[in-house]
């Protein structure tokens, strides 16, 4: 067999593990180990991305999450949030879930909405922990917000950043930073509303808080030195903070945020806020391997040429001259469907070239075509695979393969019916 077909037949066999809720760090490990066996990859690549800056980043966030519970910032947390939502009913679950995709789409805009998921995810485990409101409802709902906000301005998810550099290269004009909200804004807008409103029973109720570790963690506290827990609430809250800022200006101060990041986790353990033995028990090694697998089986995919033989097989049915409602949704479902198993980032670069290929053959507007490309590539709602974002919240909110199909594939839809409508009136296909 070719290294493009052993690709995909251990893609396949990857779907099959997450359905079957096969161990994620058995699946982590087991994919470069494969690769390597079969001769898809070298030696030197099959866990090169251990050292991969969203690894570090993912390590950072757990031990931040862990230093949070540890001095009591979960708590305090908890309560105002809990204030907020009880305004509204003693049943608030709809208001968390409304709240954490309005907040988490909001800064998706200005944010890579992995930074974003990143940074969110120890509050609203602190949000859960106190309010005992579902937390793989909660994250869930946070993967769901910034995956939507993202789709709103340039800088918000990679594939805007690479459609706008596939149309400067290639001399086809450019777009520009609120462009993208044509579709991105109503469809975060429904999205949210579909949510909490119609969507509300599809989203996970598997891990209700009860007498959890962070619980446990938080009641002992309250017996220790409260001065001296308030200086280390004060540090924690500071390094938190500095993190977040650091990843938010990470495009204008040239610093990446996981060196940030590395520099609070020694900062904590210098102000024993935690130790050195907790930094390594809080990281959570399922996931992070998870990661490390998703991401050297996405690298193969490309290098093996499999990303782009199924490109150019699907787009061999399009015909002469299809209609622009045909032409989009095609496009659309296309980048959407393999978007949620190689990534969005590396099927947008997969798919641009071939689009604009496309778009010239058929002598429709390029900027329509990659448009369409963008939106179907943001659409990452429906696999963990998708995107970084969904595989974060993964484990720690005990979420299933199947629970993001259920949440993901309506937004899909949703996505798509939108694109159809408003895309080919915004960018005519044939002007």
């Amino acid at each position: 067999m070719t290294p493009a077909t052993i690709s995909l037949l251990i893609l396949a066999i990857v779907v099959i593990f997450l359905l079957k809720n096969v161990s994620l760090s058995f699946v982590g490990i087991f994919i470069p180990v494969v690769l390597y066996l079969t001769g898809v990859i070298e030696d030197k690549d099959a866990f090169a991305t251990l050292a991969h800056p969203i690894i570090i980043l993912v390590s950072c966030v757990f031990i931040m999450s862990k230093a949070i519970f540890e001095v009591g910032l979960a708590k305090l947390i908890g309560e105002k949030f809990s204030s907020i939502t009880t305004k509204y009913g003693q049943k608030s679950d709809r208001m968390a879930v409304l709240l954490i995709m309005a907040f988490g789409a909001a800064m998706s805009t200005v944010l890579p909405n992995l930074a974003t998921t990143a940074t969110l995810i120890p509050i609203v485990i602190a949000i859960a922990s106190y309010t005992r409101i579902s937390r793989s409802k909660l994250l869930m709902s946070l993967a769901m917000g910034t995956g939507l906000g993202g789709m709103i301005t340039l800088i918000g998810t990679p594939p805007n950043l690479l459609a706008k550099g596939a149309l400067e290269s290639s001399g086809l004009g450019s777009f520009g930073f609120f462009e993208f909200a044509w579709v991105g804004l109503p469809l975060t807008v429904i999205g949210i509303l579909y949510l909490v409103t119609i969507g509300f029973k599809t989203l996970p109720n598997t891990y209700v808080e009860g007498s959890e570790e962070e619980n446990t963690i938080e009641e002992s506290k309250q017996s220790r030195d409260e001065k001296g827990m308030k200086k280390k609430q004060f540090i924690t809250g500071v390094v938190f903070t500095v993190f977040v800022f650091a990843i938010i200006l990470e495009q204008w101060t040239g610093i990446p945020g996981h060196y940030i990041g590395l520099i609070g986790v020694v900062v904590l353990v210098l102000a024993k806020v935690l130790s050195e033995k907790q930094i390594f028990t809080s990281i959570d090694w399922a996931t992070t391997l998870f990661i490390v697998g998703i991401l050297t089986l996405a690298n193969a995919l490309v290098s093996s040429g499999a990303s782009e033989m199924i490109a150019k097989g699907a787009t061999s049915l399009l015909g002469d001259s299809p209609s622009p409602y045909y032409l989009t949704a095609f496009l659309f479902i296309l980048s959407a469907i393999l978007t949620q198993f190689l990534s969005n980032t590396g099927t947008a670069g997969m798919l641009f070239p071939i689009g604009i290929s496309i778009a010239q053959a058929l002598g429709a507007d390029p900027r329509s075509v990659v448009m369409a490309i963008a939106m179907g590539c943001s659409c990452s709602f429906a696999t963990p695979m998708a995107t970084p974002s969904n595989i974060m919240v993964m484990n720690p909110g005990k979420l299933s393969f199947v629970d993001f199909i259920k949440v993901g594939a309506p937004m899909i839809i949703i996505g798509l019916i939108i694109s159809v409508l408003v895309l080919p009136i915004v960018y005519p296909f044939f002007p």
